[in-house]
């Protein structure tokens, strides 16, 4: 199958909440192979698009897709006590090549009311860091660097006690998608 006119995979994916890992692996004439992996950490439908930038297999002689369901609960035991592991499921539909990825733009990162800005363009498999509140960098699925720069505004400080934070985008292409965030504070 040639799909060397996609930029990405897109499909639908029935989650099962067990923290497994899905992976889609796609395989080439000449035995080649690109994985795509996300954790199912959701029950239920979620469509799910991975990017094929990067990808070293030969797109235009694409020979199979196939899919695991990694990291699942095994059966063990241990100090005498046999444990079983736990059922878990999953269903794959709508599997397409998609030429156009959903782009969210801009990103603005919000704690108590005070926001730094993210020039920048995220596409699906795209993971944004900014490790010295000034610097930032973006990776593409197979952990390219895609682009760098640094943030717009001061970085918020964060107060005792609880803080409220969000993560808004200044423009996005579609209303449907899934963003993981993960902040630290660093002593």
């Amino acid at each position: 199958v040639d799909i060397s006119a996609a930029d990405g995979i897109g499909l639908w994916l029935k989650g099962d909440g067990s923290g497994a890992s899905f992976k889609v692996q796609l395989r080439d004439v000449d035995g080649k192979w690109h994985d795509m992996v996300t954790p199912v950490s959701f029950n239920g439908w979620q469509f799910l698009e991975f990017q094929l930038s990067g990808a070293t297999l030969d797109l235009s002689q694409v020979e199979y897709i196939l899919y695991y369901y990694n990291g699942l609960p095994a059966s063990r035991t241990i100090d005498n006590v046999a444990t079983t592991g736990r059922t878990v499921s999953c269903i794959v539909d709508d599997v397409k090549a998609m030429r156009d990825s959903a782009r969210l733009g801009t990103p603005v990162f919000t704690v108590n009311g005070q926001s730094v800005t993210f020039p920048v363009d995220l596409y699906s498999g795209y993971s944004l860091t900014c490790k010295d509140q000034v610097n930032w960098t973006v990776q593409g699925g197979s952990g390219q660097e895609i682009a760098s720069g640094k943030v717009e505004g001061t970085f918020p400080v964060l107060k005792a006690g609880a803080n409220e934070a969000k993560l808004t985008f200044r423009t996005k292409e579609s209303e449907s998608f899934r963003v993981t965030m993960n902040t630290m504070k660093r002593y």
